[in-house]
């Protein structure tokens, strides 16, 4: 390989992580979406032994939908 092929490889490969880095920059920039936003719900169980998370998760999804 010649001097001028490695060069123009490190410059192209240089380009394309420098094009890939500002394409991700910006394509998530504004990805800041408010979907399926859920505010003020409140649910009160007592901690026992029993406490199941799993069904208080259930419940709070069930009653915020």
């Amino acid at each position: 390989m010649s001097i001028k092929t490695k060069n123009f490889k490190t410059i192209l490969y240089i380009f394309f992580i420098i094009l890939l880095q500002f394409l991700v920059k910006f394509s998530t920039a504004y990805a800041d979406t408010k979907n399926y936003v859920v505010k003020d719900v409140e649910i009160i169980q007592p901690y026992d032994l029993d406490f199941n998370k799993l069904k208080i998760y259930d419940f709070a999804f069930k009653k915020s939908f």
